[in-house]
């Protein structure tokens, strides 16, 4: 039995992590250097956007992220990590078409920050965002399942807050999908409940009722 509180609409924040075309489209930098199916990954991109309408109707904050992989804007250990690798890709960079929005993308009243990385907390306007809205929950939605999902988990929950993950909201590529599914075990284990959008949904209807 799901604690209601844990989603209450009035300290609820949702994050909407890195909906770019570099980490969704077929046609980004990672889906082609790697050759990698996107399906999986485009599948909740419509289930991301129906969950936020009605989170909007609550009045729910929405922050969307975008990240930055391009190592020109990285800490040299990023960098360093990234150059060394055998593809050396330059993802994400600021002002390209990789960098932008795919097919979903904030609306009025939404938040934005970019951050250099995986983490989204590196950013310090989201923790001060979520202060200021008096959260005590994070819902936490997007792209990649093992990556920065699960890296932006973490650090919410070091630094407090109940986090939530819906598993239908969060995905990686076809062929990297058992490191999704053994992410979403761990975050389910020790750092956030992993719930349905649905289950999510219904208890928000509670408040309402």
């Amino acid at each position: 039995m799901v604690d209601k509180d844990l989603v209450n609409p009035k300290n609820t924040a949702i994050l909407v992590i890195d909906i770019q075309n570099d980490y969704c489209s077929e046609k980004g930098i990672l889906a082609k250097a790697h050759n990698l199916d996107m399906r999986p990954v485009q599948a909740i991109i419509p289930k991301i956007s129906a969950f936020l309408n009605v989170a909007r109707k609550y009045k729910i904050p929405i922050i969307w992220t975008q990240a930055i992989e391009d190592p020109d804007y990285l800490k040299p250990n990023a960098a360093f990590k990234i150059r060394s690798g055998p593809k050396q890709l330059v993802i994400a960079t600021p002002g390209t078409w990789g960098f932008d929005y795919y097919k979903i993308r904030p609306l009025a009243g939404d938040f934005k920050i970019v951050k250099k990385g995986y983490d989204s907390f590196v950013n310090p306007q989201l923790n001060a965002i979520l202060r200021q809205k008096k959260t005590k929950n994070v819902i936490v939605c997007g792209v990649y399942t093992a990556v920065c999902v699960d890296t932006t988990v973490r650090s919410a929950y070091r630094l407090g807050y109940n986090v939530v993950v819906p598993r239908d909201l969060v995905a990686m590529p076809k062929q990297r999908w058992h490191l999704h599914e053994a992410a979403l075990l761990n975050m389910d284990m020790i750092f956030a409940h992993v719930l349905s959008s649905e289950e999510i949904i219904k208890i928000w209807e509670k408040f309402h009722s």
